[in-house]
C-alpha cells in the first residue's frame, strides 16, 4: 500500500489509476454490462449483455468521477477519498452509507476500477427494481426445466460477477430469507442456481450500499445483524450535499458545462445571486438534484448567462434566517441536547440489547452504576 505524503498527490495517484484503468480496458475485446430486461409484461427479468461502445461509456463513467468525487474541497469527501485508496486494492467488503444522490454507486465503480478485480465484470444490482418474487432466480440464477417457463438454463448476478465485483444497491430492502442465503454465498463462495443440486464455485468481491443509517436498520431489523458483521470490513459514509456546501458551485458550473455542450448553447457565465441561492438551499436529492437544476437552467437560459429565474428548486426551503427570536443561553441549549442525545442512546441501546441493561452499558462504553442512574434520572422505562 502506497503512503502519500498530501491529498493532493492522493488524488493524483487516484486519477492517474483512473486513467491506467481506460487505457488497458480498451484492449479487452468485449465489455460486458448488465442490466435489466424485462420480457413478458414483467413475467421474466435476465440479465443481458449490453453491446453499446465501450469507449464511450468509459470516458463518461471516467468524467462523472473525476468531476464529482476528486475534485473537492470538501474536508469530509477528502476522507472519502482517503478511505478508498485505502480499500481499493484490497478484498475486503464494503458498506457505504449516504442519503440519496451522494454517489454512492460512483464510489463503488472507483473501488472497482481500482481494484486488482477491474478487468472483470462489475454487475450492479439495484434492489428496488427487481420483483421480490424474481429475486432468487436473479442473484442465483436457474436450470433448463427447473420450473415452468425454464427454457434454458440463465445465470444469475453472482455467476455473471465471477471473478469480479458485485454491489447490492439499497441492500436494507432484501427480504431476511434472501439476506440469509447472501450470507451463506459470501461464507461458502458457493451457491445453488434454482433446480440443481450442483454448487457453483465463485470469487467475487461485494460492495453493498444503504441510503439509511445502519443502526436504524439493524434496530428495526431491515438489516440481519448476522449478515451485518460479516459485511462490515470496511465503511464509507458518504456526506450530503448540504455538508459540502464549499464544493455546489464548482459543482454547478461543471453540470452547466455539460449541458451546455449538449444543448449546443455557450454559457459564459452563472450570477453571483444564483451561487447565493444554491448555497442556501437544502438540497434533499444531494448531487442528483444539483444535476438536474443545472440542467433546467441550461436549457432556459437565452442570454448566456445563468440567472436567478432560471434555476428552479424543487423545494423553495433554503436555510432559515434568525430574526427576533428569543436566544437561550449557551449552557442551557448545550445541557438540552446533551440530555436528548443521552436519552435516544440509552433507549436505543436496550431496544438493541433487548432490555440487557449490562450489554447496553458495555454499547455504550459507561459503567453499569452510570448507566442505572441515568436510567432513574431520565425517568426511562
Amino acid at each position: 500500500m502506497r503512503i502519500f505524503d498530501s491529498l493532493s498527490a492522493l488524488i493524483e495517484h487516484l486519477i492517474k489509476s483512473l486513467d491506467d484503468h481506460f487505457i488497458t480496458s480498451k484492449s479487452i475485446a468485449s465489455k460486458k454490462s448488465f442490466k435489466y430486461n424485462v420480457q413478458n409484461k414483467g413475467v421474466s427479468l435476465s440479465v443481458s449483455d449490453e453491446q453499446a461502445p465501450y469507449d464511450s461509456k468509459a470516458r463518461q463513467t471516467k468524467e462523472i468521477i473525476y468531476n464529482q468525487l476528486l475534485e473537492s474541497k470538501s474536508l469530509d469527501m477528502l476522507r472519502v477519498i482517503e478511505k478508498i485508496n485505502l480499500v481499493a486494492e484490497t478484498d475486503f467488503t464494503v458498506i457505504i452509507q449516504g442519503e440519496t444522490g451522494t454517489g454512492k454507486t460512483m464510489i463503488a465503480r472507483l473501488l472497482h476500477m481500482l481494484s486488482k478485480r477491474n478487468s472483470k465484470p462489475f454487475v450492479h444490482v439495484d434492489i428496488n427494481a427487481v420483483p421480490e418474487s424474481l429475486i432468487e432466480t436473479e442473484l442465483f440464477g436457474y436450470e433448463k426445466g427447473s420450473f415452468t417457463g425454464a427454457y434454458r438454463r440463465k445465470r444469475g448476478f453472482f455467476e455473471s460477477a465471477n471473478g469480479g465485483t458485485i454491489f447490492f444497491d439499497d441492500i436494507q430492502n432484501l427480504s431476511n430469507k434472501v439476506q440469509g442465503k447472501i450470507l451463506s454465498v459470501v461464507e461458502e463462495k458457493m451457491f445453488y442456481p434454482v433446480g440443481t443440486a450442483t454448487p457453483i464455485n465463485i470469487d467475487v468481491r461485494l460492495i453493498v450500499a444503504t441510503n439509511i443509517d445502519i443502526s436504524v436498520s439493524l434496530m428495526d431489523k431491515t438489516f440481519r445483524d448476522d449478515l451485518f458483521y460479516r459485511l462490515g470490513e470496511f465503511f464509507i459514509t458518504v456526506p450530503p450535499l448540504r455538508h459540502r456546501r464549499e464544493d455546489i458551485s464548482e459543482l454547478f458550473r461543471r453540470f452547466i458545462e455539460d449541458a451546455g455542450s449538449e444543448l449546443n448553447r455557450k454559457i459564459k457565465g452563472i450570477s453571483n445571486d444564483v451561487i447565493v441561492m444554491l448555497k442556501q438551499y437544502h438540497w434533499p436529492g444531494n448531487i442528483r438534484e444539483l444535476k438536474n437544476v443545472a440542467r433546467r437552467a441550461a436549457l432556459m437560459c437565452k442570454g448566456g448567462v445563468i440567472l436567478p429565474e432560471h434555476v428552479e428548486l424543487l423545494s423553495q426551503q433554503v436555510l432559515p434566517f434568525v430574526e427576533d427570536v428569543s436566544i437561550m443561553p449557551l449552557k442551557v441549549c448545550t445541557s438540552k441536547v446533551v440530555r436528548q442525545t443521552e436519552i435516544s442512546a440509552i433507549k436505543h441501546a436496550l431496544l438493541f440489547t433487548g432490555g440487557n441493561k449490562k450489554k447496553a452499558a458495555d454499547l455504550l462504553e459507561i459503567d453499569y452504576k452510570t448507566l442505572i442512574s441515568k436510567i432513574r434520572v431520565y425517568g426511562i422505562e
